[in-house]
């Protein structure tokens, strides 16, 4: 059994979906969480964001 929680940010959605998953006694899944996971610092886009900023400041 799948359970996928949508809506606007700020609404309680982990909140309530690690409730839930306590309840049903079903893992959880954040979503935030793992997309933070998998761009870690070491990722090339934060490499290259520094760059990218000064060079939108020099213009």
């Amino acid at each position: 059994m799948k359970y996928i929680l949508v809506g606007i940010p700020n609404e309680g959605k982990s909140t309530l979906g690690k409730r839930a998953a306590d309840e049903l006694r079903l893992p959880f899944y954040d979503t935030d969480e793992l997309a933070v996971e998998r761009i870690s610092p070491k990722s090339r886009f934060d490499m290259l964001r520094p760059a990218f900023i000064q060079k939108a400041i020099d213009e």
